[in-house]
């Protein structure tokens, strides 16, 4: 098992920590795709994409332990000193144990399954808008936000090539409210005053396997809806 921290950048005062970071083979780099990285101390838990990568923001200053595992693969248990407004970014290297790794595969294949069903589910409603990949792919195989775009009612907040999707409605405090958005059943930015917003164009077109996109709390679906999310849903599944 290899970790690789890169020093650590600064945000601006006030914010909680993030930590990004990628989890991938030990051996050959190789990125894994559905790792669970947890800060148990925190109650925060996050899948990783199909590039391996993940994120955890609104960590609080302090030094947290840090729990790594996929099925198939030795755990990996760590601690990570936090400083306020920090970016701490980490390579992640775990290797295969001895046993289990036919079965990785098939729960991998399953969970495919479960989600796109779950996608297809909701599809079926029309409440909101929904891409598959196919539709994606003809919408742009530029940055994600050009395939967004092309939703009815999408707009940005865009600083350099980051963008950061908006609701339709400002905050009671007339501040942009920025819409929600769920990773692969993980939220990624709920609204909480600690989290930073989601940059969509983090993702690449190419690896997404479908959207769905609800524009506000009233076409958003019972099991979507939150304290903090009504500015809108975007929910994302990868390949």
């Amino acid at each position: 098992m290899a970790l690789l921290a890169l020093p650590p950048a600064r945000a601006a005062a006030g914010q909680g920590a993030v930590l990004l970071g990628t989890v991938v083979m030990d051996s050959t780099k190789q990125p894994l795709r559905g790792a669970a990285v947890e800060i148990p101390s925190l109650s925060k838990k996050v899948a990783t994409d199909s590039l391996g990568r993940f994120r955890i923001t609104g960590i609080p200053p302090g030094r947290r332990g840090l729990r790594v595992d996929l099925l198939g693969y030795q755990p990996l248990r760590t601690a990570i000193e936090f400083s306020a407004g920090d970016t701490v970014e980490m390579e992640i290297g775990i290797s295969p144990s001895v046993e289990g790794l036919d079965v990785v595969e098939v729960v991998a294949t399953q969970n495919g399954t479960q989600r796109l069903a779950e996608f297809e589910r909701r599809r079926a409603t029309r409440t909101g808008a929904y891409l598959t990949a196919q539709e994606i792919s003809s919408r742009g195989r530029g940055r994600m936000s050009e395939v967004l775009r092309t939703l009815d009612g999408v707009s940005f907040h865009t600083t350099g090539s980051s963008a950061y999707l908006i609701g339709s409605r400002a905050s009671t405090r007339g501040t942009t409210c920025y819409t929600a958005v769920m990773l692969d059943g993980t939220w990624m930015y709920d609204g909480d005053r600690w989290q930073t917003p989601f940059n969509v164009n983090s993702l690449n077109p190419d690896d997404i396997a479908a959207i769905e996109y609800y524009r506000g709390l009233s076409n958003t679906p019972v099991e979507l809806q939150g304290i903090r999310n009504s500015c809108g849903v975007l929910v994302i599944w990868t390949k």
